[in-house]
């Protein structure tokens, strides 16, 4: 019975998440086909021993819709831990996403990162970080843009001494001049 209620489940989710796709887009995909039947094994799986075939398709349909908003509604904002809420960029993100929440809380700039390249959704991320992943793009938002101040470091009495001043100096040259990848300008074209 355990073998027949998987196959059910399975079953019932994939074409579950077909027709729910299909009405809502207008065409079903391999793809979601696919994803609802992972969602029916998932949703079966602790309960494959215990139901019969009429609870298999609940359990089915269930999964198919239920992991098909999921995907589909829930998804669509990624963002940064909620210990970090003091921080500009987490401010920025809220007011753009408004009461939609976020989907994924990080914070990393690397795991957002991945996560938006896998599709999961909009992530804030610096434009020096995100020009490295063609497959991402800037989403215009009609917000003002999102400032980040640098600031360096160092005590009073060291950045008195000569090696430890050409340090700042040059880092801080270093800075000035990549200001335009870290904010998505043009470099000034020289004249000539």
């Amino acid at each position: 019975m355990a073998m027949a209620v998987t196959q059910i489940a399975t079953a019932t989710a994939a074409l579950t998440w077909m027709f729910v796709e299909w009405g809502l887009k207008g065409k079903p995909s391999v793809l979601g086909i696919i994803s609802g039947a992972v969602a029916g094994l998932v949703a079966i799986t602790p309960a494959s021993g215990f139901v019969d075939p009429r609870g298999a398709l609940i359990i089915g349909i269930a999964a198919g819709i239920l992991c098909y908003w999921g995907v589909t509604v829930l998804k669509n904002t990624l963002g940064y831990d909620d210990s970090l809420d003091h921080l500009s960029q987490q401010r920025w993100l809220k007011t753009l996403a408004g009461d939609t929440g976020l989907a994924l809380r990080s914070n990393d700039l690397a795991n957002l990162l991945t996560a938006a390249r896998a599709g999961l959704g909009l992530a804030v991320l610096p434009c020096i970080m995100a020009r490295g992943a063609p497959e991402l793009v800037s989403v215009p938002t009609g917000i003002a843009p999102l400032t980040q101040e640098l600031w360096l470091l160092f005590h009073r009495d060291v950045g008195r001494t000569p090696a430890v001043r050409t340090v700042i100096d040059h880092i801080t040259a270093i800075i000035k001049q990549a200001k335009a990848a870290f904010l998505e300008e043009r470099p000034p074209v020289a004249s000539g």
